[in-house]
């Protein structure tokens, strides 16, 4: 797993963040080749569901792992 990644991911997580924002820059990033396809796939999903006010798998399985 690349940095890149790993950062966005610790973004989308945490909430703090402008959406319209994140979105340009995983394009960015996407363009740039810093992130894959599969991740660039990953990440736009999750934005997309905490957009919409979703609970997402992501934070699901966070929540699973957490004591």
């Amino acid at each position: 797993m690349n940095r890149t990644y790993q950062f966005l991911l610790i973004i989308i997580r945490s909430g703090k963040y402008s959406h319209s924002d994140l979105f340009s820059k995983l394009d960015l990033f996407f363009m740039l080749d810093r992130i894959t396809e599969e991740q660039y796939l990953e990440l736009s999903e999750m934005l997309r569901e905490t957009e919409n006010g979703e609970v997402s798998e992501y934070e699901l399985e966070e929540e699973a792992v957490q004591p």
